[in-house]
């Protein structure tokens, strides 16, 4: 009987879990913590606190797979809203023009609401198993390290489990804290080459109630840093409950206070005050949380000469982004739909089965990773590998795109498109786009 099991039940995990059981007879998730009975804040996902928003890339892929997810969502306080002419964009270069009739539908809530009503979702699928309070420790190999047949376990709770289980495939879905380039090494693999990018960003987060007969043309606001001279952003985002979620972001290492007084003048010296004019005589619903772990980090798995059968890593166990640039639970998904796609044509879990998947997921990763990376080392002081000319030409060209949508629709349109990733750059290099984009006057 064909088994699999996904380790870690973040998104990644449980989107894992839902795609598998469409080529399995039984899948068993493996998750250390506990989850939570609703849609409450647990330790293993320390960023839930923060905003979070699901790509329109995303939000097809997540209703795709969880057809009852967005009623669910919406049933329980979630806030739509057209991501054309109900959000105010305020780019690195100003306010992006209001873009009508998008049909760009956004799809609002907090992290643990979606992350709530996922794990509900999954729950009425019959042959999926959740196994929590359950730490794997090491991979498992048959007479050679050629082909991952199991996963070591260790109980972190009062509950018996086993110590260990065997599967036809694996799928480390278990994040940053991902231990599998060191298991491998056990085994004699290499360590996969590892890139970071890291712009010394960290954020600060705090709810706040939406005040009563609160009047505004815009359900939500992203307001973007100033380079070089305002490394200072911030985004705020309605959310269930009648609440917003307000995140302030600092690069170059200039951190959002904390305090009250310190998180309000910060939001005071953004580029626009639309935030800070919502906010200042708002109620506050929270403390006001930090973050600091949010350099773009890429294990290349793709790049091994060898790898072992029955194994594939995805999510931000192969690659995590900034988290400011909101691209994580979309990439999540994608890969999760990009293992669906192998799988309704590969049933041999062979080394190459392993390389394959990641040398697509990788393909895949390319635009979300310059997208972020590209943001990142507008700023001196980030670190990394400073991307080469034809990379930096793009981006080059992707600014001039950026300008023009502050006063051409079309342009705006096509450029959300992007950013939420239902469309490849390429797309903006179309001749009604490329020719007023190269044209335009400097100032303009």
């Amino acid at each position: 009987m064909p088994s699999s099991l996904i380790i870690g039940g973040s998104l990644s995990g449980l989107l894992a879990a839902r795609v598998l059981s469409s080529h399995f007879d039984q899948v068993t998730l493996l998750e250390r913590d506990t989850f939570p009975d609703g849609p409450e804040f647990r330790n293993g996902v320390p960023q839930s606190r923060h905003l979070h928003i699901l790509l329109l890339k995303g939000k097809e892929l997540f209703t795709q797979y969880f057809p009852g997810l967005e009623a669910d969502l919406l049933a329980h306080g979630a806030v739509q809203a057209d991501a054309g002419t109900e959000f105010l964009t305020v780019s690195t270069f100003g306010r992006i023009v209001p873009v009508s009739n998008t049909g760009l539908r956004l799809l609002l809530s907090s992290r643990n609401l979606i992350e709530h009503h996922v794990r509900q979702c999954l729950k009425g699928v019959k042959n999926v198993q959740i196994l929590t309070q359950a730490e794997v420790t090491g991979y498992l190999t048959g007479n050679t390290p050629d082909q991952i047949t199991g996963v070591q376990l260790r109980a972190r709770g009062g509950e018996t489990i086993p110590t260990t289980l065997h599967a036809d495939l694996i799928v480390d879905a278990s994040g940053r804290s991902s231990q599998t380039a060191d298991w491998l090494a056990t085994l004699g693999y290499p360590h996969p080459e590892m890139t970071v990018v890291n712009s010394h960003l960290g954020y600060a987060t705090r709810w706040y109630r939406r005040p009563n007969g609160y009047q505004s043309p815009w359900k939500g606001a992203i307001v973007g840093v100033r380079p070089p001279h305002n490394p200072r952003g911030g985004a705020l985002f309605p959310a269930e409950g009648g609440q917003w979620t307000v995140t302030l972001a600092g690069i170059n290492a200039c951190y959002p206070p904390t305090d009250d007084a310190g998180f309000l003048e910060f939001a005071r010296a953004l580029a626009d005050p639309v935030i800070y004019e919502a906010i200042r005589d708002a109620e506050p619903v929270s403390p006001i949380y930090g973050y600091r772990r949010t350099e773009n980090q890429w294990r290349h798995y793709e790049r091994l000469p060898r790898w072992p059968g029955g194994l594939v890593v995805m999510g931000d166990a192969a690659c995590g982004f900034n988290p400011v640039y909101g691209q994580g639970m979309t990439s999540a998904a994608m890969g999760a739909a990009l293992l669906d796609k192998q799988l309704q044509t590969e049933k041999r879990f062979t080394p190459a089965f392993g390389q394959a998947y990641q040398r697509k997921l990788a393909k895949f990763l390319e635009t979300p990773w310059l997208m972020a990376t590209g943001e990142d080392f507008r700023w001196e002081n980030t670190e990394g590998a400073r991307p080469g000319g034809a990379t930096r030409l793009v981006q080059g060209y992707l600014d001039r795109v950026i300008k023009l949508a502050r006063r051409d629709p079309r342009a705006g349109r096509a450029f959300l498109k992007v950013v939420h990733l239902l469309e490849p750059p390429t797309s903006l290099f179309h001749p009604a786009i490329l020719f007023p984009a190269l044209l335009q006057k400097k100032g303009e």
